[in-house]
């Protein structure tokens, strides 16, 4: 079905220079042409100007504010605007020329099929630069998601290089190698290590999102996302602590920083991040019924949280305070507190890699070894998805052991 469209006129036309004085620069005119629905003047530059235009004193064009008038350009037989000098001259027909030349791409929309419409349309936004694009993407997401989005950003400049990547130039292959990249990229936080299975994947998804928006917007004639393949996630192992772990370093004391040890163990106690604690004041902890809860906004998520805390938990915050006060006032930042926090650790005899996050670990670990449901234990991390918590009933080795042991033969003497 071919739908019409209205007429757009392109013209010549001139205006004079407000800095050089009997210059006139000479610019196109399209008119009308419909963007969202409205009716728009638009005006095209072709950097020429000219001094030696003849005007027709019989026709007023404008009267100006001071009370002088502007006198229409004579133009020839052909339309031409007539000048006195051959440079203007050729200045003039160059324009005209550029004016047929627009004309005629305005001309070929009148009766243009719907087909048309969409592969010009198509041909115009493969042009785009796809970074701009996703950047454009990663500015509106939330505050929960965004600064994967803006990895991913950073991931893919340096996969990109100088190359100017636009839309026409994404395919199945650029997409792999992309995969590949990430992969086998290092790590921003520890330029030693690579990115683990769960980053890459978390990156790659995200580049498939925007792929796939990109095809819901019209920049691809085909789903390009559909056809790429995830990056598998290993089992990551994540360090927690036993409960008798857990009592020991209640038994030590962290002799440098003390705020530490308190902010750790209640960590461990209720599954709090480290960004959620250290920005935690006494007015966010109230008492209902002679029980305590924690209200407040997750750092990552964004959500809500109402938290019950434990009697233990609401002794490792210390003395009250006022309600504008932060509760482990002067717990040190993440990239400040390892060192610390190790010698601790250390101290009190435990030799593997724990790391501040280890106590929201160690929280979920032994709630699900004690038999807590695991729907309750992920409303208590504050998880949007189940499956996230799934992760601590894979890492629980107490019912491994008890299954291990479950079965029992008769063996007799000699048997072996």
């Amino acid at each position: 079905m071919r739908t019409p469209f209205y007429s757009t006129k392109v013209s010549v036309k001139i205006r004079k220079s407000e800095t050089i004085d009997n210059s006139w620069n000479v610019f196109l005119e399209c008119y009308p042409v419909f963007e969202k629905g409205r009716a728009l003047r638009k005006r095209i530059g072709i950097n020429r100007s000219v001094t030696t235009v003849e005007f027709d004193k019989k026709h007023v064009s404008r009267t100006n504010n001071d009370g002088s008038v502007g006198y229409r350009a004579k133009r020839d037989k052909n339309g031409i605007i007539v000048c006195k000098s051959d440079k203007d001259k050729e200045v003039m027909i160059y324009a005209d020329k550029l004016c047929s030349l627009k004309q005629a791409e305005y001309d070929r929309l009148i009766y243009a099929s719907d087909a048309d419409k969409k592969l010009m349309d198509l041909q115009k936004k493969q042009k785009r630069i796809f970074i701009e694009y996703f950047d454009e993407l990663t500015a509106t997401r939330s505050n929960s998601i965004f600064v994967n989005w803006q990895c991913t950003s950073r991931y893919l400049k340096i996969f990109m290089g100088d190359a100017i990547i636009t839309f026409g130039d994404i395919t199945d292959e650029w997409c792999r190698n992309f995969r590949s990249f990430l992969i086998g990229a290092k790590s921003f936080a520890k330029n030693t290590d690579y990115l683990s299975s769960g980053s890459s994947s978390t990156y790659f998804s995200i580049f498939k999102a925007a792929l796939k928006q990109a095809f819901d917007e019209g920049y691809f004639s085909e789903d390009v996302a559909s056809r790429q393949k995830n990056i598998p996630v290993r089992n990551a192992q994540r360090q927690f602590l036993s409960l008798e772990e857990l009592n020991k370093l209640v038994d030590t004391p962290c002799k440098f920083q003390p705020i530490i040890k308190r902010a750790a163990i209640f960590s461990a106690l209720t599954g709090i991040r480290h960004v959620d604690i250290k920005k935690m004041r006494w007015g966010d902890i109230v008492k209902m019924d002679d029980r305590y809860q924690v209200n407040f906004k997750q750092k990552k998520t964004g959500e809500v949280n109402y938290l019950p805390i434990s009697e233990q938990a609401y002794l490792f915050c210390g003395e009250p305070k006022s309600p504008g006060d932060f509760v482990f006032e002067g717990l040190p930042a993440p990239s400040w507190i390892s060192r610390p926090l190790k010698l601790w650790i250390k101290s009190a005899g435990i030799t593997r890699n724990i790391t501040f996050h280890s106590f929201r670990h160690t929280f979920a670990t032994l709630q699900i070894e004690s038999g807590t449901n695991l729907y309750i234990v992920s409303k208590m991390l504050g998880h949007t998805n189940i499956n996230t918590t799934q992760i601590y009933a894979h890492i629980t080795n107490k019912e491994k052991y008890k299954a291990a042991n479950a079965i029992v033969i008769d063996l007799k003497n000699n048997v072996l």
